[in-house]
């Protein structure tokens, strides 16, 4: 009864010799899971069926097993005849026979849950950096949207200065200063803008100096007041680049 059991088993199951560490009973399961007939699997020993760098964990599992700390091994790293490595979950429970004890070890192949895992984990993390970089489009958004008003009656204000025919030299000096940095904050209000529609996609040539320098606007002011100067050397006849430019 327990014979067939054993040999009918869904999950791979080994007997191994607790001292010698050399298999003494394999079921069809295990030899499947392996690629080994089961005359092959008991000439070998448990260091055999596994990654020669997984082998200290390995050793460790089975001297916890063989001491009855603990009963399980996750996620084990098993090495099949042909080179390739699944995973398994292996449980273990002593067995004493003749006298001697033994080792029944019970596979279950976890590598498509661990599969599956990964990816889960990878589209959450995916899913995660979206919802941070909307965050900070919308922010982005809102803050352009609040500054392009006043932005524009102080370039309106500038602009009546300079053509106000009886402002003296020193309040148009002063205007065009108004007007040169009133437009680059513009110029910064438009790239925060156009940073959060996040929705265009569209892909077009670009010059990569343009691109660099659509960056810098929106960095270079908090670099400069940590005392940082970007010197940015950009070739004028590089090709053109395909990219969202947004």
């Amino acid at each position: 009864h327990f014979r067939v059991l054993f040999e009918d088993a869904v999950d791979g199951l080994l007997l191994a010799d607790a001292a010698t560490r050399v298999f003494v009973g394999a079921n069809q399961a295990i030899a499947s899971m392996l690629g080994y007939t089961r005359d092959e699997l008991l000439t070998m020993r448990v260091t055999q069926i596994h990654p020669p760098e997984s082998l200290p964990e390995v050793a460790a599992s089975f001297e916890a097993m063989a001491r009855g700390e603990t009963q399980l091994a996750p996620e084990l790293p098993v090495l099949r005849k042909d080179g390739s490595v699944f995973f398994a979950d292996v449980s273990t429970r002593q067995l004493m026979m003749h006298g001697r004890p033994y080792l029944v070890g019970q596979f279950r192949d976890v590598t498509e849950r661990l599969r599956m895992t990964e990816e889960t984990r990878a589209a959450d993390a995916r899913a995660s950096r979206a919802q941070k970089l909307q965050g900070i489009a919308t922010l982005a958004s809102g803050a352009a949207h609040e500054l392009n008003n006043p932005l524009g009656v102080i370039l309106n204000y500038g602009e009546l200065i300079l053509d106000d025919e009886e402002s003296t030299p020193t309040l148009r000096s002063f205007a065009n200063e108004i007007m040169k940095h009133g437009e680059r904050a513009s110029s910064i209000v438009y790239a925060l803008l156009a940073f959060s529609r996040q929705e265009q996609k569209e892909f077009a040539p670009a010059q990569l100096g343009a691109l660099v320098e659509g960056v810098l606007l929106l960095v270079r002011a908090a670099f400069n007041a940590d005392g940082i100067v970007i010197d940015s050397r950009v070739a004028d006849d590089l090709p053109l680049v395909m990219c969202n430019g947004q």
